[in-house]
Formats: C-alpha cells, sequence, structure tokens
C-alpha cells in the first residue's frame, strides 16, 4: 500500500501522503455527473467517501473480527468451539439486556473465518453494516468485564482499548446534527484517529507474535482521509459537516426492504407484488394521515 513511494498505513495527522492529494487528474474520462456545477478545480473533491462502508462493512467489520479472536485466548483452556459457545450466550444476554435484535444469533468459528484453524485470517461472515456497531458496543462492555483487570498482555488492553475510541468517535457522529461546531469535530475526528493509530499498533503487535490479525485493508486508508478532512475543517471552520451527510447507509436500508420483498412473492408476478406490499407498508406506517390523504386524491372521472 503505497501512493508516490510513500507507505499509506502512517496514519498519522500529517502523513506523508497528504501532500501528493490533487497533484494529478484524477480521471482519464471525466465522470457525466462532473456536468453539474462545481469547483472545477478539485475534480476528485466532488466525490466523498462513504462512512458506511469505510467502517462498518470495512475497518471497524475487520477490526472487532480479529479483536475478538485474539480474546479468545483469555478463554483456554476452553477448546475453540467452547469457546465461541461461551461468546454467544454473553452477547446474547447484552443483546437482551440492551433490547437489541441481531441479525445474527449465534457466533461461531465459521462465522469469524477460523473453522479450518485458529491460525487464520479472521474473515467476519456478516453482511449487515448494523451488525459491526451491535458487536462493536457488546465487545467494549465484554472487555471492561473480561478484559481490563484480568491480564497485563498489551496485546488485549490495546484491543479494549481501540474498541472504546471506535465506538466513542462513532456514537458522537450519530448523535450530533448535519453540522458540528468546530471543537466537537476536532474531538471526534481525534479520537477516529486515535482508533487508527491503536489498529496499527495491534497489527505490529500481531505480526510480531506471528499471529494473522488485523489486516491493513484499502478500507483504512479511505477512512484515514475521511478523518484528517474533518480534523483540517475543524481548524479552518466554525462549523463542519458531519461525515454521516455522505453517507449511503439508509440508502443501502431503502434497498434492502424491496429487495428482501421481492425473495417471499411469486417470481412471476415481482414488480406488481413489492410495489403493493410496499404501498401496504407505507400506508400502515402512516396510519390515519394516509387514510386522510386517501380522501383528497381524485377518482377516474371526478375531474
Amino acid at each position: 500500500m503505497r501512493s508516490w513511494g510513500f507507505p499509506l498505513r502512517i496514519l498519522g495527522e500529517r502523513p506523508q501522503w497528504l501532500s501528493t492529494v490533487g497533484s494529478l487528474p484524477a480521471f482519464d474520462t471525466a465522470s457525466p455527473l462532473l456536468k453539474i456545477p462545481f469547483d472545477d478545480t478539485d475534480t476528485a473533491g466532488f466525490f466523498r467517501w462513504d462512512l458506511f462502508h469505510n467502517f462498518h462493512l470495512g475497518l471497524g467489520k475487520t477490526f472487532v473480527a480479529s479483536a475478538v479472536c485474539c480474546v479468545l485466548e483469555l478463554l483456554n483452556p476452553l477448546s475453540l468451539e467452547a469457546a465461541f459457545k461461551a461468546l454467544t450466550e454473553d452477547f446474547a444476554a447484552y443483546c437482551q439486556w440492551k433490547r437489541q435484535s441481531p441479525y445474527h444469533k449465534k457466533l461461531t468459528s465459521k462465522f469469524f473465518g477460523v473453522e479450518a484453524s485458529f491460525q487464520d485470517w479472521p474473515d467476519a461472515g456478516w453482511s449487515k453494516g448494523d451488525f459491526t456497531r451491535l458487536m462493536c458496543q457488546w465487545f467494549e462492555d465484554y472487555c471492561s468485564r473480561e478484559v481490563v483487570g484480568h491480564t497485563e498482555d498489551p496485546l488485549y488492553l490495546k484491543c479494549a482499548e481501540a474498541v472504546c475510541d471506535a465506538n466513542y468517535f462513532l456514537s458522537s457522529l450519530y448523535h450530533q446534527g448535519l453540522f458540528l461546531r468546530a471543537p466537537k469535530a476536532a474531538d471526534i475526528a481525534q479520537r477516529g484517529l486515535k482508533f487508527l493509530r491503536e489498529y496499527t499498533v495491534l497489527a505490529q503487535m500481531s505480526f510480531r507474535r506471528n499471529q494473522k490479525r488485523f489486516a491493513l485493508i484499502p478500507k483504512g486508508h479511505y477512512l484515514h482521509h475521511q478523518l484528517l478532512d474533518l480534523l483540517h475543517q475543524s481548524r479552518r471552520c466554525d462549523w463542519c459537516p458531519n461525515l454521516l451527510l455522505y453517507g449511503c447507509q439508509l440508502e443501502e436500508d431503502y434497498v434492502g426492504r424491496p429487495s428482501r420483498l421481492s425473495r417471499r412473492v411469486s417470481p412471476k408476478t415481482v414488480p406488481l407484488r413489492v410495489l403493493q406490499r410496499s404501498f401496504l407498508a407505507i400506508r400502515s406506517a402512516l396510519g390515519d394521515e394516509a387514510d386522510d390523504a386517501s380522501q383528497d386524491v381524485p377518482t377516474k372521472g371526478s375531474a
């Protein structure tokens, strides 16, 4: 992972590669979207990074899968399957306590990609981004009870520290409005950057122990871009746009609902049945408002 000879894995506030951003044209062939009026001095800046894919389905997913597999070592002398069974019970109790309905109910070695061997690269088996959020929240609670105060090993303690910073910067974004005051934006960006630095430290620790954990994936570099942009904006402006402004989480959720409906109707009438069920769901959600509105819709021949 290098750009202009600079290593992309250096995740500080002033990486060497930062000076190369915008040095060359971003595209050989301009996108039709660039016909929309914008600052044409930065064509690449027209497109934005998506936090949902960079964290929920990117580095956050990779992090929590590796971190969970790391702390499994603390459950010795349990077997691998017995350790995951214990984690499943703890996860289920947490979800019941927090009134969460997880998409996946069981945590297994196959689910984490270490079924063949504990030395395999963890590969999170979930495709739902929100499950990463829930896993991170549970893991922070788990570490506060079962890791901190129970070991002096820096690897495990660093896992507990990193998940706290990840949850802080992510939940802070969701609890803020469309625009952030500069001090809050700086605080969120710095905690996010701290998480990235901790991730690289965990990768180095794992490498020295000959363990396959905490892969340095491209989504980590994309997330680095987002956090640096937010930090630099906080130093220039009184207000900064929330990173969620450019996320596609709502769009992903919207697409997923009719997609789920389409798998539950006859293949011969998919378009019609999906539309009908979608309208019924909207009508049910709106309740009396939909009934009132329907009375105002003119019928055929009423005009």
